[in-house]
């Protein structure tokens, strides 16, 4: 039936980039993906949705979108979920695939394999190129190659969206493997479950009868010594059976302090990738990519450039910088420009995601070990080699640990190579103060504004600019 709303496709498209700027779990991104508008009458918006994904979607989604419905046609909006057979998901948010007529339910605690996470929808960049290439050997040859593969990388640069490929592949290529994704949390709270309820048998059969094994983020067993106890055992019993394990985590094995020797031993005895944040050239393609699901239209390509200079860090800040401006270009009824996207991330974005006159550096320049290094240490007003010493000053620790921390988001260097490149220092020197630097800006405002210091620094190094200015004095002390 046509709807009596003649605008219900431009209102859904703002409606959805409304709602996908709150969205924190990026699973529920995709069920956003499967609703169809049907009606807006009377106050109530109806959305068709596939009925093995309606109640779920009903459950969960409804009350956020009613919310983002009602900010956007600016009334109060209820929504109603509808399931519509023609509507078909390849995967259930309760864990049913579907292939043909049977279906297998697996328990209701299982995580879905995201539909959206595919090698195909993977953008590839010098920073996570090795990566990809292992994983996708893993998921042609389960059991063969690399075994453990074990991904290694801050949140929000694709580690996730390569663990759930490698299973999207692994399923789709060999016909009846059995394939377990979990997060380390999940298993955690399976295997608590289990003991509770006396269940530890059936928890162990779904977990050591399958033949890939996915977990991500590794690193929240550390701690927990009867679940790493169980995950020990789990893991030696799929690899003894020719299982593939592929594994996800902030950091390097041998950086997992708090884990017992003999499962970093394990982790670290297969292949080690690691998936670093992206360079300006990747983050443009990951969003031309994730523009196509947009109806809005793009005025001047060069607003998308303005977004890839300025959000760095992670592709979920790039994509989430993204969602943000083609919200606020629905809302407004405004045409994408380069403009409008500068005014967004001024106003929407936090301050420390972005790099402070980046947009007038020379785009083809890119940042070296060295412009960074003299960049950290003129806003410091240090000699450069003071960053290559070993002195010891709260003050000489924090711009190093700033260089670092800058050189690792500017540069494509290795955390080796910039350990070789900060005066011989080993690898896990740099790791550490990469995610002491990450602690300090997430909490305290003085460092937020020194590492503004440092960008804006060293976007005029970029640009050619060598004249002083009285911003270029460091004023933290530790």
């Amino acid at each position: 039936m046509p709807s009596p709303h003649p605008d219900l496709d431009h209102d859904w498209t703002a409606i959805v980039a409304d709602a996908r700027a709150r969205i924190a779990d990026p699973a529920w991104d995709t069920w956003l993906a499967v609703l169809r508008p049907v009606t807006l009458d009377a106050g109530e918006l109806r959305l068709s949705a596939p009925p093995s994904a309606a109640s779920w979607i009903d459950s969960r989604l409804r009350p956020m979108l009613a919310a983002s419905a009602s900010r956007v046609l600016g009334s109060d909006v209820r929504v109603r979920i509808v399931a519509d057979a023609r509507a078909t998901a390849t995967t259930t948010p309760t864990g049913t695939t579907r292939r043909g007529p049977a279906t297998t339910v697996d328990p209701p605690d299982d995580r879905p394999l995201t539909p959206a996470y595919r090698f195909e929808e993977f953008v590839l960049g010098p920073s996570n190129h090795f990566a990809h290439a292992a994983a996708l050997t893993v998921a042609e040859h389960p059991g063969v190659a690399y075994n453990p593969l074990f991904l290694y990388g801050p949140p929000g640069v694709g580690k996730t969206h390569l663990l759930h490929a490698v299973g999207h592949y692994a399923r789709s290529h060999h016909p009846g493997i059995r394939v377990r994704y979990a997060t380390a949390e999940t298993f955690t709270n399976e295997f608590t479950h289990a003991l509770r309820r006396h269940g530890i048998d059936d928890f162990k059969r779904r977990y050591r009868s399958i033949d890939l094994l996915l977990v991500d983020d590794v690193q929240f067993l550390m701690a927990k010594r009867a679940t790493e106890e169980e995950f020990f055992h789990t893991f030696n019993a799929l690899h003894e059976s020719g299982a593939q394990v592929v594994l996800t985590a902030d950091r390097l094995p041998d950086d997992l302090e708090r884990m017992e020797n003999r499962l970093r031993d394990r982790f670290a005895a297969g292949l080690v990738a690691e998936v670093a944040p992206p360079d300006v050239a990747t983050r443009l393609m990951v969003l031309r990519k994730r523009l196509r699901g947009h109806a809005v239209p793009i005025q001047e390509a060069s607003a998308l450039e303005e977004i890839a200079h300025e959000v760095t860090g992670s592709i979920r800040a790039v994509e989430a910088a993204l969602t943000r401006v083609i919200a606020f270009a629905s809302l407004t009824d405004r045409p994408v420009t380069r403009t409008l996207a500068r005014e967004v991330l001024g106003s929407l974005y936090p301050a420390r995601e972005r790099r402070p006159g980046r947009r007038d550096a020379d785009p083809g320049r890119r940042a070296t070990l060295e412009d960074v290094i003299t960049a950290t240490a003129d806003t410091f007003s240090l000699p450069a080699d003071a960053l290559l010493s070993t002195r010891r000053e709260r003050r000489v620790t924090w711009a190093r640990q700033l260089a670092m921390y800058v050189a690792r988001e500017e540069t494509q260097e290795s955390y080796p190579a910039l350990g070789r490149g900060f005066g011989g220092r080993n690898h896990t020197t740099v790791m550490k103060a990469v995610r002491s630097v990450q602690d300090q800006i997430s909490r305290d405002p003085s460092a937020q504004a020194d590492l503004s210091r440092v960008r804006e620094r060293l976007a005029a190094v970029l640009a050619g600019h060598t004249a002083d200015d009285d911003r270029g004095t460091g004023r933290r002390d530790g």
